[in-house]
């Protein structure tokens, strides 16, 4: 159970560094596409359309490493206390109500472009009535 939480931790580590690593890239920065044949314009747009489209997929990278943190964050702790010969309740219960609710995370960050993209197109739709589409449209 330790070598697994360990190998998550490391991998978890590994993967916020690579997004920290994109997001540095992408800010204040544009490249030429290599496109010659493009206008300025043209260019700009293209650039425009690739740093936004790897952003989303940064974020979205981020909001699954951010689950996993608040995820193993108290059974970590918890593991710690153990060690130390206490137990505390607060973490305990933590512990035994976020680990268990990764998976529930995750199913809300995988739907996040699509309920985006729902709410782009139908302004009007509330929070509610946007989520329970995105959801039943699986």
């Amino acid at each position: 159970d330790n070598i697994e939480q360990e190998k998550n931790a490391s991998g978890g580590l590994r993967m916020s560094t690579k997004f920290a690593s994109i997001l540095s890239k992408m800010s204040g920065r544009h490249r030429s596409s290599g496109h010659s044949s493009m206008s300025s314009n043209e260019k700009r747009k293209h650039v425009y359309h690739t740093n936004r489209k790897s952003r989303t997929i940064a974020i979205q990278g981020i909001l699954y490493v951010c689950a996993f943190y608040v995820t193993w964050l108290f059974p970590t702790i918890m593991r710690f206390t153990q060690f130390a010969g206490k137990t505390f309740y607060p973490i305990q219960l933590l512990d035994s109500t976020l680990l268990p609710m990764q998976g529930f995370f995750n199913f809300f960050i995988y739907i996040r472009p699509q309920y985006v993209k729902h709410r782009e197109m139908h302004r009007e739709h509330g929070f509610w009535k946007s989520l329970k589409e995105v959801i039943l449209s699986h």
